[in-house]
């Protein structure tokens, strides 16, 4: 094996190493979410070095990337589903061993070797291509720990393809060519070797996830104590919680308590329709702004000022209630600053801009009444709490544990599928 063709498996071993140090990171930073609480990420280049909490700056591509539904698959069998990262695991190790192999036997020239580490950077450059194009038009951020994975994935695949075509000249000159029936051989060996070694990471993972079940259905038989802070809590009438309603007619109803400027309830909203069940769902929406304008016998303070213009001008909305929900979530960041800075004639105008029906109806006292009414109605007699977001789904409250990563597992049981 010529020298030139040793340095580039050199480089395809530190493509290799380098994908399976990011991809490890990133299924570290999946499972450590699994006992169902919020940590930190270890989003960067040069990942492992201490994790950041992901209210810090620079976090929210690593966080948008996690939460979304392309970061793991079987998220309605498994709690957080089965991360894609395991996967990039078993590849780019798969792909090390065969470098190593290659430079520690001077055989790495022959066509068994170097066909199947081509075809390792070929198969983690297209994933890579695949999950580069989701975060551009889907999330529309970059995950910073998961760009270091497609530029490992760039590095192996191009080193692979010099290495196999310097690998040419070594092939045509050896003394003792490999035999046809020999080169088959070890061709079938390697594609079985590179099968095993890319799902051995997943079938380890399912092998060792704990069931979640009990955690999700508190009000289930068999959960009571063991299933952990979540506490049963079940409707008695969802009769006044419809203020605003939305989502697919007919469906399994489920209930949202929301306040219109929680940066929460936005999230939620927005996982919920990216969700394969949550969009089968048949939505009521039940108004509670966190600010004493509307809640004055209950907050002292106002949490996010301005929400009640905002939860009257939804009330005024009528059928365009659900369009006008989704605008104001699109534009939470600035909605947020105007309540900030009280400057509420400003939320006003934008509103009215949008949805000028809503103009003569947001001032009235019968508008703000329907606050007070539904909460009569719906909140007092169900003990809703005073926060936002909370979801219910067949009349079973979701523990707030369940909102993210375990939304479709949890969806599944709450729903009976």
């Amino acid at each position: 094996m010529r020298k030139l063709t040793y340095v580039f498996y050199v480089l395809a071993a530190a493509g290799a190493l380098l994908g399976l140090w990011y991809s490890s990171v990133s299924t570290l930073d999946h499972t450590r979410h699994l006992d169902r609480q919020e940590h930190g990420m270890n989003c960067s280049l040069a990942p492992g070095f201490g994790e950041v909490s992901l209210l810090a700056g620079g976090q929210e591509g690593c966080k948008t990337a996690l939460l979304s539904p392309y970061s793991s698959f079987w998220r309605d069998r498994h709690w957080g589903g089965v991360p894609y990262s395991l996967l990039a695991m078993g590849l780019f190790a798969f792909a090390l061993a065969l470098s190593v192999w290659g430079l520690a036997g001077g055989k790495g020239h022959r066509l068994a070797p170097a066909t199947f580490l081509l075809l390792s950077g070929l198969a983690a450059a297209t994933a890579s291509a695949v999950f580069f194009s989701i975060s551009v038009s889907k999330l529309h951020t970059i995950c910073t720990t998961c760009a270091g994975t497609y530029l490992s994935s760039a590095i192996l695949l191009i080193a692979a393809a010099l290495a196999f075509l310097t690998g040419r000249s070594d092939r045509k000159n050896e003394a003792e060519p490999e035999a046809g029936g020999t080169t088959l051989l070890s061709l079938g060996v390697l594609a079985v070797e590179m099968g095993i070694a890319t799902f051995l990471p997943v079938l380890v993972y399912l092998s060792t996830v704990p069931d979640y079940t009990k955690y999700v259905d508190p009000c289930g038989a068999g959960a009571g104590a063991s299933a952990g802070t979540c506490v049963c809590e079940k409707l008695a009438s969802s009769e006044g919680a419809g203020v605003v309603t939305g989502g697919a007619a007919g469906g399994p109803e489920a209930i949202m308590v929301i306040d219109p400027l929680c940066p929460q309830c936005e999230a939620l909203h927005r996982r919920l329709g990216e969700s394969v069940l949550g969009k089968t769902l048949s939505y009521k929406y039940f108004l509670l702004p966190l600010d004493a304008e509307c809640l004055d016998w209950l907050l002292k303070d106002s949490m996010h000022p301005g929400s009640c213009l905002l939860s009257k001008s939804l009330i005024c909305a009528g059928g365009q209630a659900e369009e006008m929900l989704s605008w104001m979530y699109d534009n939470l960041e600035e909605l947020r600053k105007d309540g900030i800075g009280k400057q509420f004639d400003a939320m006003r105008q934008k509103v009215v801009a949008k949805f000028p029906g809503v103009k003569e109806c947001i001032d009235l006292p019968d508008t703000k009444k329907k606050i007070w009414d539904s909460m009569q109605r719906f909140g007092i007699p169900n003990k809703i709490r005073i926060e936002t977001p909370q979801l219910f789904v067949n009349g079973k409250r979701m523990c707030v544990e369940d909102t993210d990563l375990g939304l479709e597992f949890a969806l599944a049981r709450l729903l009976g599928k």
